[in-house]
């Protein structure tokens, strides 16, 4: 649902969504501060990636 709505704000610029967007937040508190971090499918909803192949790194 929160896909749809963005794509229609977008005035055009977004695609149409093909899947369900998935948002992810993190916060880990360690004796020197905090890490926050964040992930999202967002470029891979609104197809803004092609078909990247992922491989593994070479050694």
């Amino acid at each position: 649902m929160a896909a749809s709505e963005l794509q229609a704000e977008s005035d055009g610029v977004l695609k149409q969504p093909v899947g369900t967007l998935l948002a992810e937040l993190g916060v880990n508190a360690s004796e020197k501060g905090y890490d926050f971090s964040i992930f999202t499918n967002f470029a891979k909803v609104f197809s803004l990636v092609g078909d990247v192949k992922v491989r593994p790194p070479v050694p």
